[in-house]
């Protein structure tokens, strides 16, 4: 699935088309970015909620707020059901490149994360930075939400969150922590954030781009005022 936001800022004052600026973000991953989830209590019907959706509207407001005119920012989501980290890598080269995005935002790894050792898991995160890299991008990273009540996995989920931060923190890679700002202090996914144990509702989708905003593209943003 793809899905293609592109944020329209009306040019005031004395804004020319010179200086304007695109910025242009590719979401990657597999069903969580597609933004797929299940009947809750907080949701009672199946839909894809992808957090792109929130973070368009973060962004739009921000910015206007800030009266930040001059720069445009296109989001495209390339989350796909059920794809893996390999799958992710090769839709790098044949799917985001040809947008020639300025970021990309690396969400994946948990298909497949319980069917073999968390390092590994953490080698195909890093062969996903550095496709990014290849393909002119800077990479986004973000860490796993985390599962309902499945101790073993959430235990998993967390030595994985703890590998991908520190890799990031020492290659100096934006992060996004989504299992903190999704879990309980026990690491377990918020109640109102699960629609099925690993999937999200709407308002997990929205706290995802809260984070995402907060903790990456604020700053982003931010340089061009």
């Amino acid at each position: 699935m793809m899905l293609r936001q592109k944020l329209s800022i009306t040019l005031w004052g004395n804004t020319s088309m010179d200086d304007f600026k695109t910025i242009t973000v590719v979401a990657i991953g597999d069903s969580l970015t597609a933004g797929y989830t299940t009947p809750s209590r907080y949701n009672a019907h199946i839909h894809n909620l992808p957090y792109t959706n929130y973070l368009d509207n973060i962004i739009i407001t921000a910015q206007s707020r800030w009266e930040q005119t001059d720069v445009d920012v296109v989001i495209i989501n390339l989350g796909r059901n059920g794809d893996s980290t390999k799958g992710m890598l090769d839709r790098l080269t044949t799917e985001a490149a040809r947008h020639n995005p300025n970021y990309v935002i690396v969400w994946g790894g948990i298909n497949g994360l319980f069917s073999k050792p968390p390092e590994e898991t953490l080698e195909s995160l890093i062969k996903l930075y550095d496709r990014v890299e290849e393909i002119g991008a800077k990479p986004i990273a973000c860490t796993l939400t985390s599962a309902s009540n499945q101790s073993k996995a959430i235990d998993t989920i967390t030595y994985v969150n703890e590998l991908i931060l520190d890799y990031c923190t020492e290659r100096g890679i934006p992060v996004a922590d989504l299992f903190k700002a999704t879990s309980y202090e026990n690491h377990v996914l918020r109640v109102e954030y699960g629609s099925d144990g690993l999937h999200l509702t709407a308002r997990g989708y929205q706290k995802v781009a809260e984070t995402l905003f907060k903790e990456v593209f604020e700053d982003i943003l931010r340089e061009y005022i």
